[in-house]
């Protein structure tokens, strides 16, 4: 009998590797087999997917740092405009269908918020965790197998890093200042804004080969300001005394208010506020 031995393979989540195997001549044998029945069970996956691996995400710039933009990468996906935030780019809309119809798992749990059909936590905050938990995170746009299901969009499966026999951690810290940046073209001015990112990692053993721990702490302190541009250039409302109760309208390119003058001091009374009949 002869005997084949194959090396070590990295088998990525979701995914199929085939391993062929070159067998030496061992003696002569000829078998027929005549079937008509049909195959049970189909071997081969089907799936139109895409695996985003630990070098990707580690070394690809984010702008934020959410992973799951980098799921643009993959083919037939977009940024779905009635997702999009201030503080991120929203839901991700697959092959046109809208973002919340997609499915997010970490670890094969679900990771998606039942009322609102989003990932849990949604999108008011810019991530849900840190990119330097993640270990890598397949893609599922198109005909997905039946243990992932209840999606209409994509399946998005987060694979999250674990401790090991050997302590191990990473820090990183990361800095955005206006000081570094040039003018906006379209501005008069240059706003002061800073925005700081940092954290890190750390696993260990708790009991060697048995049990083992994966901390990951991340922090995101922004300070972006809200520039107001008007059309005739200024960024300084100055208020004009009007006629009546009810805002002028925008007249010869400049913005007038109807406005009034409040006492500077209440001292938790309600002011009273003049009126004529």
């Amino acid at each position: 009998m002869s005997t084949q031995t194959t090396p070590k393979l990295h088998v990525d989540v979701d995914a199929t590797t085939e391993i062929n195997f070159k067998m030496q001549v061992a003696g002569t044998k000829e078998t027929i087999t005549v079937s008509s029945e049909p195959q049970l069970v189909e071997t081969q996956p089907r799936s139109v997917s895409s695996l985003i691996d630990e070098r990707a995400i580690t070394g690809l710039p984010l702008n934020g740092r959410r992973f799951t933009d980098l799921a643009l990468l993959t083919p037939g996906v977009t940024q779905d405009p009635r997702g999009l935030t201030s503080g991120s780019n929203g839901d991700l809309a697959f092959g046109g269908i809208r973002g919340f119809q997609s499915s997010y798992l970490v670890d094969g749990a679900d990771n998606n918020n039942a009322f609102y059909a989003q990932a849990a936590g949604r999108y008011r905050a810019p991530y849900q965790f840190s990119n330097e938990s993640i270990q890598e995170f397949p893609v599922s746009s198109n005909t997905y197998g039946a243990e992932l299901g209840r999606a209409g969009g994509a399946v998005v499966n987060v694979v999250t890093k674990s401790g090991s026999n050997q302590i191990h951690g990473t820090d990183f810290y990361f800095l955005r200042n206006s000081a570094f940046d040039s003018k906006n073209a379209f501005m008069v001015l240059k706003p002061h804004s800073e925005q700081h990112q940092f954290g890190f990692t750390v696993g260990d053993p708790l009991r060697r080969n048995r049990a083992f721990f994966f901390l990951s702490f991340d922090q995101y302190i922004f300070h972006l300001p809200a520039v107001v541009q008007f059309v005739n250039g200024s960024n300084v409302v100055v208020p004009q005394p009007g006629t009546g109760g009810i805002p002028q309208v925008i007249t010869n390119r400049a913005i007038k208010l109807s406005y009034l003058r409040l006492p500077h001091s209440c001292h938790g009374r309600r002011p009273s506020i003049p009126h004529s009949s």
